[in-house]
């Protein structure tokens, strides 16, 4: 079922536009949200931790952050997987061979900065 829904989200957002991906996941990241509690729960205990000096309200704005700022993954995913050809580099990566063929693990720092 998961696997499905993630697929006509897709789909839908090639033929509609990433408005369509951003209003799909935000809907799924309010849903996880609002159905477990225990998970909701745990992110209050470490916000209430990480700032201790602020309120409950606070920190449950900073669970509700989590839960929907985790979305941005999965967008930046779709963006990626929109792209016909994803253009990389291989930069650097003769020094790491010269390293290997030479078995000079010692020197990190001269082939790192070579």
């Amino acid at each position: 079922m998961k696997k499905y829904s993630y697929k006509l989200a897709v789909y839908l957002s090639r033929h509609l536009g990433i408005w369509f991906f951003r209003a799909f996941s935000w809907c799924i990241a309010t849903g996880y949200f609002f159905l477990f509690p225990m998970r909701v729960a745990e992110s209050l205990k470490f916000y209430r931790a990480l700032f201790s000096g602020r309120g409950f309200f606070y920190h449950l704005y900073c669970v509700w952050k989590q839960y929907h700022n985790f979305t941005d993954v999965y967008l930046h995913r779709f963006v990626r997987l929109a792209e016909d050809e994803i253009e990389f580099v291989k930069d650097g990566w003769e020094y790491l061979d010269e390293a290997v063929e030479k078995k000079n693990r010692g020197d990190c720092d001269y082939v790192a900065y070579r």
